[in-house]
């Protein structure tokens, strides 16, 4: 996880040899968290990565009560976003 709020609601990640920028925008006053999710192999043997906006921190519920950093949606209530995904090609 990226340890502190985000200041935008923008992330990316440049793929395919450097030759491709893969970004998500999303509402950072709504989901003001990102993770990372790697895998080496281990699952599935594949190899991939991915970006996790989240409007929580860490994995764990406990743990992100423990730090203050959870936004939970109450019963009877909803929650409304976005996650835009914008691929482009770099030059």
């Amino acid at each position: 996880y990226v340890y502190s709020e985000l200041k935008n609601g923008e992330v990316g990640l440049l793929i395919n040899n450097k030759k491709l920028l893969y970004k998500n925008l999303f509402p950072v006053d709504k989901i003001p968290y990102v993770g990372i999710w790697i895998n080496e192999g281990e699952f599935k043997d594949g190899y991939m990565v991915a970006i996790e906006p989240t409007n929580g921190f860490y994995d764990s519920v406990l743990i992100a009560k423990g730090y203050n950093r959870l936004n939970p949606i109450l019963p009877d209530s909803y929650f409304d976003f976005f996650v835009d995904i914008e691929l482009s090609p770099v030059v």
